[in-house]
């Protein structure tokens, strides 16, 4: 954000790239990282992505997926939390490698392994080469890597994997016979939204069954938010669990609130506040509960929820009973 001026109560004109302007307070700092979106409040749902990203390592996978609808949190947890819980859990640092793919199909090999050199901050990522240099190059990059933390593993994450084609599978597990060949283990591991949950038998129907048994056989639904009780720990994270600048002391709702934060009117200091969130998820008409995702009546919404649970989520029901609150 750019400061274009200050009105006469001291409030901040501001503007960003695309030209929005927004008018803030004057004690609040236009750099936040809450402002420029550069920060994630760590959630039960990552907590969960790790644990299971953790588990497919220690059993050897070769590669999985993890998909979930859009605006779940997969990529903000991967990006921010991923990385030093997994280093945490094996009392190690890991050489483990993020790629975002972009949304633009890759012409050629020679771009798909440049993208992964500059993914890693190669210092050569910007040099001109062919296709068998260039894979050439990330494959020692990574044997070094893997030499250097005292590890013959390697893990790769592939985010925003939902428009993966056949080939870009086919040129990893090209990398990966080869690691194998030297001695080196490589994991893929993609991150995707849900349409992701139909590659597998797409593959198996398409003569590419030896991509999908080696890349798709493990796989997790993300599942977001599944309580106000999970709501109430992410609202903590913004006010007590937060800080910025770093060693400050500073949560996120005492930089944006600070008064309110003075007098105690913390998120959890307020109970309503997470139930208020999360009431507007269960509906009630005329006496006859609806599900909030299908918005049927409870005598159709059980199949209806379940079939939307199931293809989302993985949870098998949504536990709405009569009398009680639905937890979606």
């Amino acid at each position: 954000y750019k400061t274009a001026a200050r009105t006469s109560d001291g409030r901040q004109h501001l503007s960003d790239r695309h030209g929005m302007r927004l008018n803030l307070p004057p004690h609040v700092d236009p750099k936040h990282p809450v402002l420029l979106q550069e920060y994630a409040v760590f959630t039960p749902p990552v907590a969960e992505m790790a644990a299971k990203l953790g588990d497919w390592i220690e059993q050897q996978q070769p590669g999985g997926y993890i998909h979930g609808p859009s605006r779940f949190g997969k990529s903000r947890g991967v990006k921010w939390h991923l990385r030093k819980i997994l280093n945490e859990r094996f009392a190690a640092t890991l050489p483990l490698y993020i790629w975002v793919r972009p949304p633009d199909s890759h012409a050629s090999e020679a771009g798909f392994w440049k993208s992964w050199m500059i993914a890693v901050n190669h210092r050569f990522a910007q040099t001109v080469r062919g296709a068998s240099e260039w894979r050439t190059v990330f494959q020692e990059f990574l044997i070094s890597a893997a030499l250097s933390a005292g590890s013959t593993l390697i893990v790769l994450v592939v985010d925003e994997a939902q428009d993966m084609t056949v080939r870009e599978w086919k040129w990893l597990l090209g990398l990966q016979n080869a690691l194998d060949w030297e001695g080196f283990r490589l994991s893929v591991f993609s991150v995707a939204s849900h349409q992701m949950g139909y590659q597998y038998e797409l593959m198996g129907h398409a003569d590419h069954a030896h991509v999908a048994a080696r890349f798709m056989v493990a796989h997790w639904p993300f599942p977001g938010l599944c309580s106000q009780e999970e709501l109430a720990f992410v609202l903590q994270g913004y006010d007590t669990d937060s800080e910025w600048p770093q060693a400050s002391g500073v949560s996120y709702l005492a930089h944006f609130a600070p008064l309110a934060h003075a007098r105690g009117s913390g998120w959890l200091t307020a109970p309503v506040c997470s139930g208020a969130c999360w009431r507007p998820c269960c509906r009630t008409t005329t006496g006859v509960r609806r599900c909030s995702r299908c918005s049927t009546s409870r005598a159709r919404s059980k199949r209806s929820c379940d079939a939307w649970l199931a293809a989302t989520t993985g949870r098998r029901s949504c536990r709405e009973t009569p009398g009680s609150t639905c937890l979606r």
